[in-house]
């Protein structure tokens, strides 16, 4: 049985190319015109201070542009990742 984009994604862990873990994949946004993967939707870690990305009810939107490797975990480069 073949296995959904966001099963084989959900809960992964997301870190910053620094070592920082970000939180967890709670969902992904997929341009359904297209079928582009736009963004990763975070459930953030205690430590993160989520003002510093784009959020909404508590939850991080971290552009896939900002993903940088995904294999055991998902690394983004935080220099893309937080609001400018």
């Amino acid at each position: 049985m073949k296995r959904s984009i966001l099963e084989s994604l959900k809960n992964n862990r997301v870190m910053a190319s620094c070592g920082t873990n970000i939180g967890n994949i709670y969902d992904i946004v997929i341009d359904v015109g297209s079928g582009e993967l736009k963004q990763i939707v975070v459930d953030p870690s205690k430590n993160i201070d989520i003002s510093l990305y784009e959020n909404e009810n508590s939850l991080l939107y971290i552009s896939f542009d900002a993903v940088t490797a995904m294999k055991d975990c998902i690394i983004i480069d935080n220099n893309r990742a937080m609001i400018q």
